[in-house]
């Protein structure tokens, strides 16, 4: 009922309240910029009057795309949740900034024109913001630092894991947890309720620390000598950064992005962990994977192409091509992007695709 509701809002706002023609007479902007083009709410009529009025329309990347393909987690095989059908239909943007392949296609699913695809990569992830990061108070972690290897792990929420895994690996944390200083930062959202959750799997008197949003998740893997995770686009960070990265295959049931690049050492079982933390804790480990796969899903997964540096300047670009009503030229189409793409030696899927949906592969 409150979907219904907010669609109905939105639509009275849109069609009948003058709503957006308000807002454009007051604040008579040069560029809208949205960060999710399928909108409800008060923001769907600012949308529909620009685009009458022929304002350029920027939509910026809502988070990363993670999964390997656009059917690998399970909740996007329902045609529903993939096209978000309880938005408000999509509102055409003069460009829609994306980070890799398979973020375009679900874009193309949901009704986005492949036109109106850039793909410049994802701000959040640059040296230059890492930079700006750092400088901020919150930019260090408040945790000890001490002679024993630091790990953090950035865990998801329980739902969403297999439960029955997720003990397994909290044992083999626990294991360790005189030898490693092991901290796990739960997920950004709803953290009152994971940090309940994951303090419940902890035994009694456990040594290993528990936070939440009191710290930035980049500081924690500023903080962190080895990162492990779950599945999460924060991983990035830790890329970008050079820091060893742990990927806990067997706590879910979906295939990550960066599973095809051989990038993170992809565990597929608590023994296998629990070797990779006896090599942490005697100063043995070392990734298993090289910095050429780093650099390939860097620059194709995460910063559409380009590499990490030529990110922001790129937007900087858009920026000022939407502003002057240029024709938006910077960063690569879709159908550039998927050549490149395949030009690196990379495959593209589409596993499990329901026979109504199609896509371009």
């Amino acid at each position: 009922m409150w979907r219904f509701y907010e669609q109905w809002l939105a639509l009275f706002l849109t069609h009948v309240s003058g709503l957006g023609t308000r807002l454009m007479s007051r604040y008579q902007p040069e560029i809208v910029a949205v960060d999710w083009g399928l909108s409800h709410g008060v923001i769907a009529p600012l949308l529909y009057e620009a685009m009458k009025q022929g304002v350029p329309i920027i939509q910026l990347p809502h988070g990363a795309w993670t999964y390997e393909g656009i059917y690998s987690h399970p909740s996007q095989i329902d045609t529903g949740k993939l096209e978000k059908r309880t938005r408000l239909p999509v509102v055409v943007p003069t460009a829609m900034v994306i980070d890799n392949v398979y973020k375009g296609m679900r874009a193309l699913v949901q009704g986005v024109p492949k036109n109106s695809l850039r793909l410049l990569g994802l701000a959040r992830f640059t040296p230059q913001w890492q930079a700006r990061l750092a400088s901020l108070p919150k930019g260090s972690a408040a945790q000890p630092i001490g002679d024993r290897p630091k790990l953090v792990w950035f865990t998801t929420w329980l739902m969403a894991s297999n439960r029955a895994a997720v003990d397994k690996t909290i044992a083999v944390l626990e294991e360790f947890s005189d030898r490693i200083d092991i901290v796990l930062k739960v997920h950004t959202r709803n953290p009152a309720h994971e940090q309940a959750d994951y303090a419940r799997c902890l035994r009694p008197g456990s040594r290993i620390r528990l936070v939440a949003n009191e710290e930035e998740s980049f500081a924690m893997t500023r903080w962190a000598d080895l990162v492990m995770v779950t599945q999460s686009s924060i991983v990035y960070d830790a890329l970008l950064l050079q820091k060893p990265v742990i990927y806990l295959k067997y706590t879910h049931n979906f295939r990550c992005i960066w599973e095809a690049d051989r990038v993170g050492d992809c565990l597929t079982s608590p023994s296998a962990l629990r070797e990779k933390l006896s090599a942490l804790a005697s100063g043995r480990y070392r990734p298993e994977y090289d910095d050429a796969a780093v650099e390939r899903f860097l620059r194709f997964c995460v910063c559409g192409g380009q590499s990490p540096n030529d990110v922001l300047p790129s937007y900087v670009t858009l920026f000022n091509q939407a502003a002057e009503n240029a024709h938006v030229s910077v960063g690569s189409d879709f159908e550039g992007a998927l050549a490149k793409w395949r030009a690196s030696g990379r495959d593209v899927v589409a596993q499990n695709k329901p026979s109504r949906i199609s896509v371009v592969t």
